[in-house]
């Protein structure tokens, strides 16, 4: 009986092994619930970094529309107009603060759409301290560029007609001038020669990575010194 006793309290090989089967599974999950999570966080992390990469490339272009020179500027005789032309795949105008340079300078600034590889790109390119005052063209110099957005499709500029039922001076010398009793957003070409004004606002419509995005940025209508120059009175 007390032999019995004892064999009683050990275990067997076939206890043992199905012990070590079930602690294995167990660390299995465990690992298998480990990686999972390490994979998800991996995932969260890059979309914050993404997004955030995404966000600031926005606060750029805000910055750089914010900050559009409003300026007219004399064209031909009698005829005054602001420097601004934008289609559907490229932007035109000047900037008091360009990407590159940043605030407290200013250029000529061109926003390209160009594809490659059936890819499409954002281009910013930028002329330091070129505008129509100067003898030297922006195309005549070098250009400093940064790819602001890779690997986007379906990407559109639209411009923002507002209100307008009298034609400007371009207008009635060439024709072509439609009554605007409302604003609404255009994919037509803008050009300032014919409007005389830069536009209020512009939209960009673009897919990245599966999903849809529309930014939309607002200029000023005026300069900087030009609305002073209303403000002052002279007696």
């Amino acid at each position: 009986m007390k032999k019995n006793n004892n064999a009683a309290l050990g275990f067997t090989l076939i206890e043992v092994l199905i012990a070590l089967a079930v602690f294995s599974s167990v660390i299995s999950l465990v690992m298998f619930g480990l990686d999972q999570g390490r994979l998800q966080w991996s995932k969260s992390t890059e979309r914050a970094n993404t997004y955030q990469e995404l966000q600031l490339r926005k606060q750029w272009l805000s910055q750089l529309f914010n900050q559009a020179n409003a300026s007219m500027f004399k064209q031909g005789y009698g005829s005054e107009t602001a420097f601004f032309y934008g289609d559907q795949k490229r932007v035109k105008f000047l900037s008091n603060a360009p990407i590159i340079d940043g605030p407290g300078s200013y250029a000529t600034v061109e926003l390209t759409v160009e594809e490659k590889d059936n890819q499409k790109a954002l281009l910013f390119q930028q002329w330091a301290y070129t505008d129509p005052y100067l003898t030297q063209t922006a195309e005549a110099q070098s250009s400093q560029s940064l790819v602001l957005l890779d690997n986007i499709s379906d990407v559109q500029w639209q411009y923002y007609l507002s209100a307008r039922t009298e034609p400007t001076s371009m207008e009635i010398r060439f024709g072509g001038f439609r009554s605007r009793p409302e604003g609404f957003w255009s994919d037509q070409p803008y050009d300032a020669d014919y409007e005389q004004v830069i536009p209020p606002m512009v939209r960009l419509s673009f897919r990245w990575q599966g999903s849809a995005y529309q930014w939309q940025f607002y200029l000023p209508m005026k300069s900087e010194a030009y609305n002073q120059g209303d403000s002052l009175e002279v007696k």
